[in-house]
């Protein structure tokens, strides 16, 4: 059932009065799990600061509104012999979107870098000279292409005279990505194209049109083993910072510490039982039950923190062996 106030609200959705007048036996089974994948994926990204998708905006605004800017860019997709695509828009209420839209930056990236190295400053084209370079010795781009990119560098330049300041600012931004700070842009492309790919085969599995009821618990299953797969990293990663201040939750990770050192310190006390004299003989069953019974009896004071309740209860284990 879709999440949507009309689907799921509490006083007049249409779960609640199928309940109150139809189906009072109706599960709640929570709402739709691709729309809250989204929503999960999104906050999986919130880190970031949006570095990724503002390009992506930027980079659709730059090329929808402008035939020159976008004749220019498939002119250099051509002469690299790349199949030219006019950057698109990711949809916010699906944000998964942005896994497609961040792939066709990445096959398109050389193209770009070319093609917004034409708005750099004179000393700014020097500092990033070898960079362009490098790109045309890799696409293998001989004499004419390279002439015929200069060309389009001039156009361009000539051209940038004209821009509003609006436009303007959104070509220092794109610059400032696409190539002051590539490499922490590149990065995080390639996160998201590593990371999203299994949420979005999720989305689209029961997006589809047949039945897929029968592979819904093994899916989700899978999904979250994934998801909690990252936040034992992120966890991690929180424990090795030497100061507390983060936009993770301190109270709950010192929880996470906590019980895992608990959980540590009960196997520890399983092994010691297990290396017993006891054990290795053949236990009866009255023997049997009251160790079980000691051990049961040993996990719960263990979980509630009573150190004297296990002291003692130790002494009692180490009296029945006597005996």
């Amino acid at each position: 059932m879709e999440s949507c106030a009309v689907m799921r609200g509490s006083k007049n959705g249409l779960g609640k009065k199928i309940r109150d007048h139809r189906a009072p036996q109706l599960l709640d089974i929570d709402g739709d799990s691709c729309h809250h994948l989204h929503n999960s994926s999104k906050k999986l990204c919130c880190p970031f600061e949006r570095w990724v998708e503002s390009l992506l905006s930027d980079l659709h605004t730059d090329h929808k509104w402008s035939a020159d800017m976008k004749d220019g860019l498939r002119e250099i997709c051509s002469i690299f012999g790349i199949h030219f695509s006019r950057p698109e828009c990711y949809i916010p209420h699906r944000w998964l979107s942005v896994l497609d839209v961040s792939l066709e930056v990445l096959r398109m990236w050389d193209a770009l870098v070319m093609f917004y190295y034409a708005f750099l400053s004179n000393e700014d084209k020097c500092t990033y000279k070898d960079i362009v370079s490098a790109i045309l010795q890799k696409r293998k781009v001989q004499g004419t292409g390279r002439a015929r990119i200069k060309e389009l560098w001039k156009e361009l330049g000539n051209r940038s005279k004209n821009f509003t300041n609006e436009g303007k600012m959104r070509k220092v931004r794109i610059c400032k990505k696409v190539l002051f700070e590539d490499k922490k842009t590149l990065l995080e492309l390639h996160f998201y194209s590593a990371v999203l790919p299994m949420l979005k085969h999720y989305v689209l599995l029961f997006q589809s049109k047949d039945p897929k009821v029968h592979k819904l618990h093994d899916e989700s299953y899978q999904v979250v083993k994934y998801n909690l797969k990252a936040m034992q990293v992120s966890a991690i990663q929180h424990y090795s910072r030497k100061t507390k201040e983060s936009p993770v939750n301190v109270q709950l990770c010192r929880n996470v510490k906590r019980s895992s050192q608990r959980y540590r310190a009960l196997l520890r006390d399983k092994e010691e039982l297990n290396k017993r004299p006891y054990h290795s003989e053949k236990p009866t069953a009255g023997k049997k039950m009251a160790k079980d019974a000691i051990v049961a009896a040993a996990v719960s004071a263990r979980r509630k923190f009573q150190k004297k309740r296990v002291e003692s209860l130790k002494k009692l284990v180490q009296e029945s062996y006597k005996n």
